[in-house]
C-alpha cells in the first residue's frame, strides 16, 4: 500500500512539472511570436517616426513635460538615426564578418546607449531617470527596446 502510493505521489510530481514546463514553454512562444510581429511592423518605420513613438511612450511613463519632450525627441531621433544605420551595417556584414568585427559592432552599440543614458541624465529629473532605469531592466524588452524593437 506505501509503495503504490509512494509511485502514485512520484508520477503527481513528474505530471505537475511536465504541465509547468509545457505552460512556461507556451508563454514564451507567445511573447516571441508577439515581439517578431511588432518588429516586422516596425521595420519600415523612418527614425523620426520611431524617436516619436519613443518620445510618447516615455512622457506615458515617466509624465514629461512639454519642454523635455522636446528635449527627448531630440535625443531620441539622433539615437534612432544612429541604430538604423548600425541596423543595416548588422544586416549587410553581421553573417560574413570576423568574430573582431562583430565585438566591435556590438561594443558601438554599447557606446551608443551608454550615451543615450548620459544625455537622458542631463533632461530627467533623478527620479525620471530611476523610473526609466527600472523600465530598461524590468520588462523582457525593456523600454528602451519596445519602441526601437529590431535594433537592440
Amino acid at each position: 500500500m506505501k509503495k503504490k502510493n509512494l509511485i502514485i505521489g512520484a508520477i503527481g510530481v513528474v505530471l505537475f512539472f511536465a504541465l509547468s514546463m509545457l505552460v512556461i514553454k507556451a508563454t514564451g512562444n507567445k511573447h516571441h511570436r508577439m515581439m517578431k510581429h511588432k518588429m516586422h511592423m516596425m521595420k519600415d518605420l523612418s527614425a523620426e517616426q520611431l524617436a516619436s513613438m519613443q518620445t510618447k511612450t516615455m512622457t506615458l511613463y515617466l509624465d514629461l513635460s512639454a519642454s523635455q519632450q522636446q528635449s527627448v525627441k531630440a535625443i531620441n531621433t539622433d539615437f534612432a538615426q544612429s541604430m538604423k544605420s548600425q541596423f543595416k551595417d548588422w544586416k549587410e556584414k553581421g553573417k560574413k564578418c570576423s568574430s573582431e568585427h562583430r565585438f566591435e559592432m556590438m561594443n558601438g552599440h554599447l557606446d551608443k546607449q551608454i550615451a543615450l543614458k548620459n544625455q537622458l541624465k542631463k533632461v530627467l529629473s533623478e527620479e525620471q531617470m530611476i523610473q526609466w532605469i527600472g523600465l530598461q531592466t524590468s520588462k523582457p524588452m525593456g523600454l528602451g527596446k519596445l519602441m526601437f524593437f529590431g535594433f537592440n
